[in-house]
């Protein structure tokens, strides 16, 4: 595996673009100490101060493109393993469809982007600290993890390796067995399985009780009227009955 690590970039994401674009397709894992420009899904502006994770793998993709949009699935399984290091006592939970949270609040995401030759996944995991201003509520690894001296912090450049690991050993799993154990172990960490969420796909919102994924990473809702909904794109913005909140991705 290649690593090409960065003081400063505009966007890992928007680097791993270019590489592919000028015919390297990787594999390859690009990291940056700081972004001016990250970016996360629909184009949301990603703060990206120094202190913090921020990555992007770079893959060949031949296939299907729903087929490479399960890679986000396998990252946050990945990303929900590396904090398990970290802090192994730690309730990490997954919501979809890009988000890692911890007690509810955001601790990482994801950005997926693949065109047909290629495909590149956005990693963004607050480490050292996390973002205040924000709509929804945002936490960061070190607030959780049982250290007494700061050294003990992970340093974000480290971390690749070990998470580029994680997602390969994912990947793997989803080439040789297919999506179901991907899907079973994301499922075992979802937020809000079986409770009433508001969702919106396509500028409609949506409202019902979530059963789960179906076979490619659709999230499947009950309606209130007995229907299922399978929302292939969308938002979840807020569990029935508490403040929406704005499902941000992370941007790298």
């Amino acid at each position: 595996m290649r690593y090409e690590h960065f003081d400063t970039l505009d966007s890992t994401s928007s680097e791993a673009r270019r590489r592919a674009t000028a015919g390297d397709h990787g594999p390859l894992w690009i990291q940056a100490d700081s972004q001016s420009g990250g970016r996360g899904r629909l184009g949301r502006e990603w703060i990206s101060r120094r202190g913090n994770l921020y990555c992007t793998g770079l893959y060949p993709h031949d296939g299907p493109m729903a087929q490479a949009g399960l890679l986000s699935f396998c990252a946050a399984n990945a990303v929900a393993d590396l904090i398990k290091i970290y802090c192994p006592d730690t309730d990490t939970r997954l919501k979809w469809p890009n988000d890692v949270q911890i007690k509810g609040a955001k601790l990482a995401g994801i950005l997926l982007e693949s065109v047909r030759g290629w495909v590149s996944v956005g990693i963004g995991i607050n480490i050292h600290f996390h973002p205040d201003d924000l709509p929804y509520p945002a936490t960061h690894l070190a607030a959780h993890m049982d250290i007494d001296d700061p050294e003990e912090i992970p340093d974000a450049r480290a971390m690749v390796p070990l998470l580029s690991q994680l997602f390969e050993q994912q990947r793997d799993i989803l080439r040789r067995e297919g999506f179901m154990p991907i899907r079973k172990a994301w499922l075992a960490r979802a937020a809000h399985l079986g409770q009433k969420i508001e969702t919106s796909s396509r500028g409609q919102a949506i409202s019902g009780m979530m059963e789960g994924l179906a076979n490619d990473g659709a999230l499947v809702l009950r309606l209130p009227d007995g229907g299922i909904a399978r929302i292939s794109s969308g938002e979840v913005f807020s569990v029935a009955g508490q403040n929406r909140k704005d499902a941000n991705a992370a941007g790298n």
